[in-house]
């Protein structure tokens, strides 16, 4: 195979500081931490051992795996790789152990696993004299990688590393082979490491969704084989709303039985070795076969005898490359005839990566309708292209009568502070960076000095971040007036004990828990973040802090404590008759309903 390589247009930034000279297995490794890698699987070997030195002085960053034979490393490598959707690392030593080694690679390579194997060579100056153990790495892999490669000199080591990468990433997902000359590993030079690799997503034709749609829906006997490597949770789920909606039986190809919820009625078996007849006879008899992320090989297809090459006799749309294909034929199930699709959007932006947001995004545009829970919402994916024609601001809504329940009995340790005179403060949702919390203890001490009256703090949200919370807490000596009550699934029964919610978040779709509180009767705190700005009218519904600081927060808080009744009555009829009027279960079923029938006299 050719060892030729594209220019890639990636440099390291303008005004980086003098390059060292260094190694080459030490730039190797320096490259492998660069593309995300984090563990690495092998056998050491004396070819590469200015790699594994290297692999030393990263060891804080880079976990080698020693394994007993080379065959077992190529295979945690492959099986990485299948569970991260992240290209598996091995290295392995020439000859025997490249041997070894192979079983991992063809099985990566008919998995359509993402995989890239460093196999140590013979120096330079022994190739093609028949060197210790030296085998020809292009001819031997060449029928089972994507690509393979040897590395001839250190300064290009980041340029092939790059290749590799995004080979084993792109397109069908495989296995990638660079042979390591040991005296290449050994040679200095200096060089500026590439950006790291990001993975390059398939995405089918809008004309081809629409042919596959008319032969779904002309179809009468249709089955969908599902398999392959990198599948993410989110794929699957997709893949179980797309076969729910048309109604489609699914069977998992051989090696892949976890693809579909075998539980799930539309599951109808593994089509493999254990192949039973009933099975067998389904899809000789289907007239159309969607094969998602599977390869139709010699076990799936039981010796080419379910689908006959070159031509099935059954019609056959196979979508490969897994998660992209089932996201689009997620989008597909909206041309299921008068069945529109009505997508709904909470929290739109406010904790999503740009790789998620940016997939999501394309979904978006293939809908009838995006319903946002606030404007703030709506404006954000106006700034991101979906178009205003298809965006309706809708509010999440609540039962017009509070939760049943005896929130003494629930909450005795928060009812005993109440009975004993002190003022409640609740702040209710998930612990994480993005609500926030940790302003709320950072602003105590700063409201316990201001107001006149025991003060107990009460947190309702699980997150990983309460010991941080608890910790901080204590160093600003309010451990004990702060209460941290974990995931409480009737949290808006605390509030029946509450004299102020407090919502400090730098991120909402809408903010329910400050529903909560208009229905409870609750005067509610709120950060001044756009969606929550729009529910809360400072002075008129509620209190708004202006800017993200202990202070600004402290200043809300002491404003509603210290508010008198007449104003504080005011305040929480005021916020009750907005809840009435806006945000219940009825206004906002009404209001879908309103819009769906809007979608379907479009022509739907």
């Amino acid at each position: 195979m050719s060892s030729n390589i594209a220019e890639f247009p990636f440099v390291a930034p303008s005004g980086s500081p003098a390059i060292q000279e260094e190694l080459g297995g030490h730039i190797l490794i320096e490259s492998l931490a660069l593309h995300g890698v984090d563990r690495v699987f092998g056998v050491p070997g004396e070819s590469y051992l200015a790699a594994l030195d290297g692999m030393y002085e990263m060891r804080d960053r880079i976990q080698f795996v020693a394994c007993r034979q080379e065959g077992g490393a190529a295979n945690m490598a492959d099986a990485y790789g299948k569970l991260t959707g992240r290209p598996g690392i091995c290295f392995v030593t020439r000859g025997p152990g490249a041997a070894n080694a192979s079983i991992g690679v063809h099985t990566a390579f008919q998995d359509s696993t993402p995989m890239i194997l460093f196999v140590g060579q013979v120096a330079s100056d022994a190739q093609d004299r028949e060197g210790f153990q030296e085998i020809d790495y292009r001819r031997m892999y060449g029928q089972m990688a994507k690509w393979v490669a040897q590395i001839e000199r250190a300064d290009r080591i980041p340029e092939y590393v790059a290749r590799a990468f995004q080979t084993a990433t792109s397109g069908r997902q495989g296995p990638v082979v660079l042979a390591l000359p040991e005296d290449m590993l050994l040679q200095k030079a200096s060089v500026k490491q590439l950006a790291p690799y990001r993975r390059n997503l398939a995405w089918p034709d809008p004309q081809r969704l629409r042919e596959m749609t008319d032969l779904l829906v002309a179809s009468k006997r249709p089955l969908m084989l599902v398999g392959g490597s990198g599948w993410t949770p989110q794929g699957c789920a997709a893949l179980q709303v797309f076969a729910e909606r048309w109604n489609l039986p699914v069977a998992c190809a051989y090696r892949f039985q976890d693809t579909f919820d075998n539980r799930h009625p539309n599951y109808v078996g593994e089509v493999g070795s254990t192949l039973g007849p009933a099975l067998r006879q389904r899809i000789l008899d289907a007239d159309l076969i969607i094969a998602v992320g599977v390869r139709l090989g010699e076990g799936t297809t039981r010796g080419y005898t379910l689908l006959e090459p070159p031509r099935p006799r059954q019609k056959l749309i196979h979508a490969h490359a897994g998660t992209p294909a089932v996201i689009a034929l997620a989008i597909a199930a909206r041309a299921r005839p008068r069945i529109p699709v009505v997508q709904t959007m909470h929290g739109w932006g406010s904790n999503k990566t740009p790789e998620q947001a940016a997939r999501d995004l394309a979904v978006l545009q293939e809908v009838d309708a995006v319903v946002t829970t606030s404007h703030a919402s709506a404006r954000w994916l106006q700034e991101q292209g979906i178009e205003a024609r298809l965006l309706t601001t809708i509010p999440c809504g609540l039962d017009a009568a509070p939760p049943a329940g005896d929130p003494v009995a629930r909450f005795p340790e928060v009812a005993a502070a109440k009975a004993a005179g002190a003022a409640v403060v609740v702040c209710i949702g998930t612990v994480s960076a993005h609500k926030n919390q940790a302003r709320l203890v950072e602003a105590w001490p700063l409201v316990r000095d201001r107001i006149d009256r025991a003060l107990v703090c009460v947190f309702a949200g699980e997150g990983p971040l309460i010991p941080d919370l608890e910790r901080r807490a204590r160093q600003l000596g309010v451990a004990d007036e702060c209460r941290f009550l974990g995931y409480q699934p009737s949290a808006a029964l605390l509030l029946a004990l509450a004299d102020l919610l407090v919502l400090p978040s730098r991120g909402e779709g809408q903010g329910l828990a400050v529903l909560e509180a208009f229905r409870a009767g609750v005067p509610a705190v709120v950060s001044d973040v756009p969606a929550l700005v729009e529910l809360v009218l400072d002075g008129t519904t509620g209190y708004v802090a202006r800017g993200d600081t202990a202070a600004a927060l402290a200043d809300g808080i002491v404003r509603a404590l210290g508010a008198t009744a007449e104003k504080r009555h005011a305040i929480t009829a005021e916020a009750h008759a907005q809840f009435a009027s806006h945000f219940t279960t009825r206004a906002m079923l009404e209001a879908h309903d309103a819009l769906y029938r809007q979608v379907c006299r479009a022509g739907l």
